[in-house]
């Protein structure tokens, strides 16, 4: 459960680690002060490493409040576990450039892409573009809109309504109704 973590800490023996061992927990935890998390001075270490000492609990429970632990001390798991987090946290906040060159180099060495398509490099908001945008308008007889692009998005639907091919012309739909053979509804004499 907590191999990981060990393991990206350096622990000496992270599969063998057994928290339901007491000498283990405790042999861990004065590891963690003494290596990774060094809350205390090195005087005030004494009692965490003294691992057989019957007063061990009562220094680990005022350790744990010294570091702001919210769990609690019976929950073995829980605190170990916040523990090995807070050791993880301090690890990369000595050395925050070890680990954010890792994450750069697979940017560099990538490939390089390249566009083919001819409106990437277009710029939308030039003139000359606007004005190419109001001559298609009015070569389809469609009215100008004060935003260009409104105006390309109306041409954009004529040709796609108007110029597909397979789709029928509007003229060239349906039957003409035929007047003379309809009923008018009234009697005209």
């Amino acid at each position: 459960m907590f191999r990981r973590k060990l393991t990206a800490l350096g622990f000496h023996s992270p599969d063998t680690f057994n928290v339901q061992s007491i000498g283990q927990l405790r042999s861990l935890v004065a590891w963690l002060e003494d290596q990774k998390i060094r809350h205390y001075k090195l005087e005030q270490r004494g009692t965490l490493r003294q691992i057989e000492d019957p007063g061990w609990v009562q220094a680990f429970h005022a350790y744990l409040r010294d570091l702001g632990c919210p769990h609690d001390p019976a929950d073995e798991r829980a605190v170990l576990d916040w523990l090995l987090g807070l050791a993880v946290h301090l690890e990369y906040s000595d050395t925050p450039d070890k680990f954010a060159v890792d994450c750069e180099q697979p940017d560099s060495k990538g490939p390089t892409l390249v566009h083919s398509n001819p409106l990437d490099g277009m710029d939308f908001e030039s003139t000359e573009f606007r004005q190419g945008v109001a001559a298609l308008a009015q070569l389809l007889n469609i009215s100008p809109h004060p935003d260009h692009l409104v105006t390309l998005q109306a041409v954009c639907s004529m040709v796609q309504d108007k110029l597909t091919p397979g789709k029928k012309q509007a003229g060239q739909q349906g039957k003409p109704y035929p007047l003379k053979e309809s009923a008018l509804g009234f009697d005209s004499g």
